[in-house]
């Protein structure tokens, strides 16, 4: 879900390890800003997939890139 320049984003993973590999993914974007974790819960038992619940920023894209854009020919 987006609010303004944010991204709500809600999802499910077989692990904590899952979910922080995608917090770092989202992070290394240069269009999104550091990606703030809200939520994880688990079900029962060590194999149970974990829900979890982040909002990311998107940068404005002056800020997204220092490479100038180029025109297509």
């Amino acid at each position: 879900m987006r609010h303004d320049h944010t991204l709500e984003l809600d999802g499910v993973a077989a692990s904590n390890r899952q979910v922080s590999e995608q917090m770092r993914r989202l992070a290394a974007s240069p269009v999104l800003g550091v990606p703030l974790l809200s939520d994880v819960s688990a079900g029962d038992g060590a194999d149970a997939p974990r829900r979890f619940q982040m909002s990311v920023e998107e940068q404005p894209a002056a800020e997204a890139t220092d490479a100038p854009a180029v025109a297509a020919p």
